[in-house]
């Protein structure tokens, strides 16, 4: 539930409750029995979220996950702000964040937070900007959110120059250049910098342009890769070039082309990616898109392994990864539409050689490590999603789901022998309901308070489903 009051105050409220979740497991018996993987729990969110003048607010958010049994229960309060002045020429962004594990009494709580401060110039055609923040190490807001890594400070700075009016043979301009350092918070150590550049032109045709460049001068040092504490993988310096191409959107027939290639200082290694996208509008009611997206991962460096004493292996590997997607919709009326989206995800790894992890971050020769880690995972996704708009801000979805997962050690060199294999197996089908109904809440009071407020009330409800009716 979710709502904005007259002075500015917006409400929202969320609450999900999960049944006991079970793994089946057969011994090497032969034996079935289930475990508990994930026990009845409680999710929920409260965001409190006051509107200011000059495009500002504020905002304190709560999200809580509460389980049955011995398992642990999680906690984050946060809180945000953004304050710009009258022009809305300049701006500071601030998030603070606590995050706590309850465990059970044995274990204690694990009490973890973060902050980040972001100012600068916001308009004009010149913009610039700083930022800092920071997660501990013991950071978690995972159990009802994403982190990508936490135990990190981290600082960035930019500067941007865009012309929004047209002029020349371009309609608009857009051009920028970043930097980011960044360091871990325990260790009090160095581990990234880079420099990053871009440009993005758009013609008088509506043809677009984007070039961009990333740059790591320097050898950075990679404290998560080896997934042992205090360990770290030396990372070459490397460079990266990237670009796209886009056609007028307004035409029935346009497409989308990009490419990216980026090398390592190591080895033969490099990366190299390409995408096309070309999509056609039928007629205004229907419209199909699909993508091609390939990237290759060459003479690429990675977690395989731990052995005893902390012993860590990385290995050399070709990684190569392809993703079809078709996406379609059909609009029936102003108020109901179709959409279908199928993807298939194949990515395959082929192993070329092992190595340690030594202390200092680099990588020596392991000949005696023969453990095969090759891999050839697929995905296949079917979405279906019926929308109707029944009344104002109220919304009915109808959504299938078909779902495919394989990953095995035998890489398939055939693409179609693959994906053959790939639709016969097993399937998770599932069918969602949903109904999002707005209210307004003035309007309802006023009619409840009134002598006739209950049949006004039935009888403007009534009008809305009818006049939404197909």
């Amino acid at each position: 539930m979710s709502g904005r009051t007259r002075n500015g105050l917006g409400v929202g409220v969320f609450n999900a409750i999960t049944a006991n979740t079970y793994a089946s497991v057969r011994s090497a018996e032969g034996e079935d029995y289930k475990i508990l993987t994930q026990p009845l729990s409680d999710y929920s969110v409260v965001v409190l979220d006051q509107s200011l003048k000059n495009n500002s607010y504020v905002s304190l958010v709560n999200t809580n996950v509460s389980r049955m049994g011995a398992a642990y229960d999680a906690n984050l309060t946060g809180g945000l702000f953004r304050l710009g002045d009258k022009q809305n020429t300049y701006a500071l962004n601030g998030k603070i964040a606590v995050s706590q594990l309850y465990h059970p009494d044995s274990l204690g709580t694990d009490l973890g937070y973060t902050y980040r401060l972001d100012a600068g110039k916001v308009s004009g055609k010149w913009q610039y900007g700083f930022a800092h923040g920071f997660e501990t190490d013991t950071y978690n807001p995972a159990d009802l959110g994403f982190i990508y890594r936490n135990n990190e400070i981290s600082q960035s700075a930019h500067v941007r120059y865009n012309i929004f009016k047209p002029f020349w043979k371009f309609n608009s301009f857009y051009s920028g250049l970043s930097t980011g350092y960044a360091r871990l918070y325990k260790p009090f150590v160095f581990s990234d910098f880079s420099v990053d550049g871009y440009v993005n032109p758009t013609f008088r045709n509506f043809h677009e342009v984007y070039a961009s460049v990333h740059w790591e001068p320097v050898h950075t040092y990679d404290y998560f890769e080896p997934r042992v504490k205090g360990r770290f993988y030396t990372y070459p310096i490397n460079y990266q070039v990237s670009g796209g191409y886009s056609t007028d959107y307004r035409k029935k027939l346009a497409f989308d082309l990009s490419g990216s290639y980026r090398e390592f200082y190591e080895n033969n290694r490099y990366n190299l990616s390409a995408e096309i996208s070309p999509r056609y509008r039928l007629n205004d009611r229907l419209t199909l898109r699909y993508n091609l997206n390939w990237g290759g991962r060459f003479d690429d460096v990675g977690f395989v392994d731990k052995l005893e004493a902390d012993s860590v292996i990385f290995g050399r590997r070709d990684v190569s990864t392809v993703t079809n997607t078709i996406n379609s919709s059909y609009i029936f009326t102003n108020r109901m539409s179709l959409t279908l989206r199928a993807r298939h995800y194949w990515s395959k790894a082929q192993y070329q050689g092992y190595e340690l992890l030594n202390e200092t971050g680099y990588l020596e020769t392991k000949d005696d490590y023969t453990e095969a880690h090759n891999v050839n995972f697929n995905a296949f996704n079917v979405d279906m999603v019926f929308s109707w708009w029944f009344a104002p801000g109220s919304e009915m979805s109808v959504v299938w789901k078909n779902a495919i997962l394989t990953n095995e050690e035998d890489v398939n060199a055939s693409f179609y022998r693959n994906l053959q294999n790939t639709m016969q197996s097993p399937q998770n089908n599932s069918v969602t309901v949903k109904v999002l109904y707005y209210l307004d809440a003035v309007a309802v009071k006023k009619k409840l308070f009134n002598k006739k407020g209950d049949k006004n009330v039935i009888a403007s409800a009534r009008e809305n489903l009818l006049s939404a009716a197909p």
